[in-house]
């Protein structure tokens, strides 16, 4: 009777043990893959993160210039702003004063984006929606 008492016990400690190791590697894992992105005044703030990282802000009026493909403006969130150049295509949804997110890395007080996501609000329309009238 003990000896299947124990055997019972350990089967019961070996699932728990491996559902505990489970739930570990999935947080673990979940951890990992979460972007967090700082905003203009973080950077002045704290110690600039090493390699590539996102930054969010709001897109300054006055600040999108185009030269070709290359697109420079200045990201703020309205305590303090920085440069940013990117090169490439950018989405429809860019514009001042409107939300941006950047991926890149910091280069001299400067950021050079390597990706760029224009954020909305939860109202979005598309354009083409907006001029049916």
């Amino acid at each position: 009777m003990n000896k299947v008492r124990t055997q019972k016990g350990a089967k019961i400690f070996l699932v728990i043990f491996l559902a505990a190791v489970g739930a570990a590697l999935i947080l673990f894992s979940l951890n990992n893959k979460l972007d967090y992105f700082y905003s203009p005044k973080d950077l002045e703030s704290i110690e600039a993160p090493r390699g590539n990282f996102k930054l969010g802000g709001m897109v300054q009026v006055g600040s999108i210039k185009l030269n070709g493909t290359q697109t420079s403006f200045i990201l703020t969130d309205f305590e303090s702003s920085i440069k940013v150049k990117y090169t490439g295509v950018t989405p429809d949804l860019f514009k001042e004063n409107s939300g941006a997110v950047v991926y890149g890395y910091l280069d001299a007080k400067e950021f050079i984006a390597l990706e760029l996501y224009a954020k909305h609000d939860e109202n979005y329309m598309p354009p083409a929606m907006l001029n049916l009238e």
